[in-house]
């Protein structure tokens, strides 16, 4: 019984003892879970990330850190902020999102998500937010309340950091200048499109080569010394430079470099932005060379005004002299080879007046492709047997409104320098075709044309070329390449004067040992071919005309006087447009006034016969001028039934432009 007893009581120690064993154990295990728990709680806390857990009841049971500023108190209830005002959820497009679309509304459904995008927009302030949201199911025990995992990532500064790099990258990418990185070693880690587009290479070809293979060694030295710079922290600005394309055809390109820094500041390449310059910088040089041969033709055509009034005093004393001299042989022959001289002069002068794009033109309606045949007819002989002709003529192009003769005259000089320029023989291809400027061409943004419809008749030689220097001067007066007394320097000056004056304008193509190319512009009208100039006719001259003659220049006026009294006429003189019309109110009766166009004294011929007009409107006039076309257009006063003859003038012309003008019939100009 005792046993019994003992043992029962030993029973009931062990059991004691093991339940208090396992109470301690249980004790410490809670002990260690809740420091497990607040371990976890506080490492939670210190993330960026939003943790939390909502029931089925949209109970808030769990929540971080991150979180709180989401979460809020209603009747004794923590719910999510998110779930209420004033947040709205959008799309990636910015429209507004339906509620039951988002992750915690269809989280409560059963649709969990994993890693959506999320954005929501504070309606309040505009603010949008955006985070990865991914929702998880917790497992509970039979009859509990279904919770569920909410874990959300904010993502809107590394998406605003991604969207900007990309928006970067595809702004370098659409540029259209060349946007270039190298490394310290020179070698390309970056290419762009624009640089495919400008330098001919692709991203493949250039990536990992070295940038220097588009260089010009004639620029190696300067761009080591802007290399330089930029590894020393500099930054260098707009600069012009030559490159070489893959198809090695040379361009212009403007320059700038940045230094590339890493994110401590170290300098680890160069960014290098090239921008295509060479239309812009051709169309500059077309500028210039504009600007030069304008002023070069204002010099030359005044040069040649002056020259045309000396000339005009000495070929009329020698008319005179040859008057006088009738039937002595030797002073004849003497007059005669002086009179030769001031022709060739005079001939000189017209040359030029044609290069200033003064020469006095009588359009017409004309057939480019009829021209290229009469002159190869008048060229045939002077071009040789050595040389091939090619002819490609367009027969359906317009008609050109341009002086034939002047036309057919600068077509030979072109064909004359090919000629010159292959003195062993060679080819020559003529062309006539459709040109079409556009208001965007370069020939029109340099103000040489305007946009519209043109012929082009090319002239292309298979000769010795020219260098880019010879070629910037071709058009200058003067200026030739040939042995001297070989050619005067006015034959393309010639050319170019026509077509400027025509409306058009001259282009040449050259390189050294590949030929040269001269392309004539010039603009086709609808008006048709049949306008024939009408001749002198034989006209009866009235020898009791009272003529009042006004030039500046006193020898001129003696010689007219001297030639008109031997002619039976009356005349009267005067020196400036106001001693004219003086004259004009003291005496009756002036039939015909004789004028030159450019005189001193603040009234010209031109404004002077206006005035004459006005007032008397029964006197002719005659204007005279050695530089008469430009002093013309200026004034916009078209000759009408006026004679215009042009100085250096024989004594005969003289005569006739008298007798024309005083019978009502006129010349064209």
């Amino acid at each position: 019984m005792f046993l019994l007893s003992a043992a029962t009581g030993l029973s009931s120690i062990v059991l004691l003892t093991f339940a208090y064993r396992s109470y301690r154990h249980l004790v410490l295990r809670n002990d260690q879970l809740s420091e497990s728990l607040a371990q976890a709680r506080f490492i939670l806390d210190k993330t960026d990330e939003m943790f939390g857990v909502l029931d089925e009841d949209e109970n808030m049971v769990f929540y971080t850190e991150s979180a709180s500023h989401w979460v809020r108190v209603v009747d004794g209830k923590t719910t999510l902020k998110v779930l209420e005002e004033p947040w709205e959820g959008i799309n990636a497009d910015f429209s507004s999102r339906a509620f039951e679309d988002r992750p915690i509304p269809r989280a409560l459904r059963g649709e969990f998500v994993q890693g959506e995008f999320t954005l929501v927009r504070n309606k309040v302030t505009g603010d949008v937010c955006g985070s990865e949201v991914s929702t998880f199911p917790i497992p509970c025990s039979p009859g509990g309340k279904r919770r569920f995992l909410i874990h959300s990532t904010d993502t809107s500064p590394q998406r605003l950091y991604d969207e900007t790099r990309m928006r970067l990258a595809s702004i370098v990418e659409s540029s259209q200048d060349a946007i270039v990185s190298v490394d310290l070693k020179g070698l390309v880690t970056s290419w762009n499109k624009g640089a495919e587009t400008i330098f001919g290479y692709s991203a493949a070809e250039m990536l990992g080569q070295d940038l220097s293979r588009l260089a010009v060694p004639s620029q190696i030295e300067r761009e080591l010394a802007n290399t330089c710079s930029v590894l020393r922290d500099e930054h260098v600005d707009l600069y012009d430079s030559v490159r070489v394309t893959k198809s090695g055809r040379t361009i212009d390109v403007g320059i700038s470099l940045s230094p590339i820094k890493n994110a401590e500041g170290e300098i680890i390449g160069i960014s290098r932005i090239g921008r295509d310059l060479t239309a812009v910088r051709s169309l500059e040089r077309q500028l210039q060379q504009s600007q030069k041969m304008e002023a070069i033709g204002q010099l030359t055509g005044g040069i040649a005004h002056d020259f045309n009034n000396l000339l005009g005093i000495a070929i009329g004393n020698l008319d005179l002299l040859m008057v006088d001299a009738a039937g002595d042989e030797a002073t004849m022959r003497r007059a005669t080879k002086a009179m030769d001289a001031a022709t060739r002069c005079a001939k000189l002068t017209t040359r030029l007046l044609a290069f200033s794009t003064t020469a006095h033109l009588i359009p017409a309606a004309t057939s480019p492709s009829q021209t290229v045949r009469n002159t190869l007819e008048l060229a045939g002989r002077a071009l040789g047997p050595d040389i091939e002709i090619t002819v490609h003529l367009d027969n359906t192009l317009p008609h050109l409104y341009v002086d034939t003769a002047g036309l057919e005259n600068a077509l030979l000089n072109v064909l004359i320098n090919a000629r010159d320029a292959m003195p062993k023989g060679g080819a020559l291809t003529i062309r006539t075709q459709a040109v079409t400027f556009t208001p965007s061409d370069s020939k029109v943004l340099a103000g040489l044309v305007v946009p519209g419809n043109y012929a082009c008749i090319s002239v292309a030689d298979s000769g010795e070329g020219m260098s880019k220097e010879i070629l910037n001067r071709v058009f200058e007066p003067f200026f030739t390449t040939k042995e001297r007394g070989r050619g005067t320097g006015l034959g393309l000056p010639m050319v170019y004067g026509f077509a400027r004056q025509s409306g058009g304008v001259v282009s040449l193509e050259s390189e050294v040992g590949q030929g040269t190319k001269v392309s004539i512009y010039l603009p086709v009208t609808n008006k048709s071919p049949g306008f024939v100039t009408r001749g002198a006719e034989a006209v009866v001259p009235r020898r009791d005309a009272l003529i009042l003659l006004v030039d500046d220049e006193v020898e001129m006026l003696e010689i007219a006087e001297i030639f008109l009294h031997n002619q039976g006429y009356r005349t009267l003189q005067a020196c400036t447009a106001q001693q004219a019309l003086r004259a004009l109110e003291e005496f009756d009766g002036i039939d015909l006034m004789l004028t030159d166009i450019l005189m001193p004294g603040g009234m010209n011929g031109v404004e002077l016969a206006e005035i004459v007009r006005a007032r008397h409107p029964a006197t002719k006039i005659i204007y005279t001028s050695g530089f008469p076309a430009d002093a013309l257009a200026a004034k916009d006063v078209p000759l009408g039934g006026n004679v215009l003859l042009r100085k250096p003038y024989f004594l005969a012309e003289l005569g006739e432009a008298v007798a024309r003008a005083l019978s009502q019939t006129c010349v064209p100009g």
